[in-house]
């Protein structure tokens, strides 16, 4: 009686979690679209006020064709004194860690090596091209520096197997307003985890609904589910793979897919067919649509990379600003509370 008892409560818990997995997706799903409806429709009501952002640049029509074009960079001296400098302070910090890379956005703005680039930018006009692309206002919206290397483990062994994917880390982006920049401040091989992306992927048609079941997978569902730290795409088919394979068939899924795509497949044959594989030297720029085109970078597995990642996003109107500027001002004093409350000795 007592192990009946045990397999009933067993079985009701394990389904309360996929009630409440389905749950959470579809209310993820739901408000991802209606923040998209509302994305569209604040552009299509700012292109009537103001005249489209518009650009004939070559790059431009590479990458309304294609997904991405890509810029140089010069290396100056002084900006190769500073990417030596950067890359001492990031092995040094990465000396004893095998975890998920950092991107180290946070006091990046203040260095001269981050001025140069945003000088570049200025020149070139890639703010512009990237308007004309996205037809709408975009702004540079963040920039910081990435540094991987071969003793990283986050990328490996996805599926539990001593074994590395055609496909590994080929991901699609979560933001949608938001197309992004890689500069490499070295000279990246094969070895050293080159960024790829999947040629005209872009175009490639897909249920954004879908896409937005896949996300509540990735960000709520995986926060369901015990296992030992990583990424979330090792865990939820590692830890995860019992409830995942309970869900309708529709939900099953990640934005982070490549690892579980089967080799020589119809679906991993096309992507691996039109990888465009940037292994370039230093100065080397790539600007591309992550949300719509499938990509993936950063896993090195002989040598290491120094980058720099910049996010164009779509400008925020006066009130947008002001709502954000409230929500971090609340956060940052909640912090605070929290803090003073625990440090407080008790009685």
């Amino acid at each position: 009686m007592a192990n009946l008892r045990d397999v009933i409560h067993e079985r009701t818990s394990q389904d309360s979690l996929l009630w409440r997995a389905l749950d959470t997706c579809l209310e993820f799903a739901t408000s991802f679209i209606f923040e998209m409806l509302r994305k569209q429709a604040h552009t299509s009501w700012a292109a009537q006020k103001r005249r489209d952002p518009s650009c004939s640049s070559a790059e431009c029509k590479h990458m309304i064709d294609n997904g991405y074009c890509e810029y140089s960079i010069p290396m100056t001296n002084s900006l190769v004194d500073y990417r030596d400098r950067q890359l001492e302070k990031a092995r040094a910090m990465y000396a004893g860690r095998d975890d998920w890379r950092d991107i180290h956005w946070e006091g990046y703005r203040g260095t001269e090596e981050c001025r140069t680039i945003l000088r570049f930018i200025a020149r070139n006009g890639i703010a512009e091209m990237v308007s004309a692309y996205k037809r709408t206002h975009m702004e540079l919206r963040c920039i910081g520096w990435d540094y991987n290397h071969h003793r990283q483990t986050w990328f490996k062994n996805a599926i539990g197997v001593e074994k590395r994917s055609a496909t590994n880390y080929y991901h699609m982006d979560a933001e949608p307003d938001m197309v992004k920049m890689m500069a490499y401040l070295t000279d990246v091989s094969e070895g050293d985890g080159p960024f790829r992306y999947v040629r005209r992927s872009h175009r490639l048609q897909r249920s954004l609904f879908r896409f937005g079941l896949h996300l509540g997978v990735d960000k709520r569902v995986n926060a369901m589910i015990e296992g030992p730290s990583g990424h979330f795409s090792q865990n939820l088919f590692r830890n995860g793979r019992s409830l995942l394979m309970q869900f309708p068939t529709c939900f099953i899924g990640s934005t982070h897919f490549g690892d579980h795509l089967v080799e020589g497949s119809e679906l991993s044959r096309y992507l691996l067919d039109n990888t465009v594989v940037f292994t370039r030297p230093a100065g080397s720029c790539i600007v591309f649509d992550g949300f719509l085109g499938v990509h993936a970078g950063g896993n090195p597995l002989s040598g290491e990379r120094l980058a720099v990642q910049i996010g164009f996003a779509r400008c925020r109107s006066l009130g947008e600003k002001t709502q954000e500027s409230v929500r971090r001002n609340v956060s940052m004093a909640v912090k605070r509370v929290r803090s003073v409350t625990l440090s407080r000795p008790r009685p």
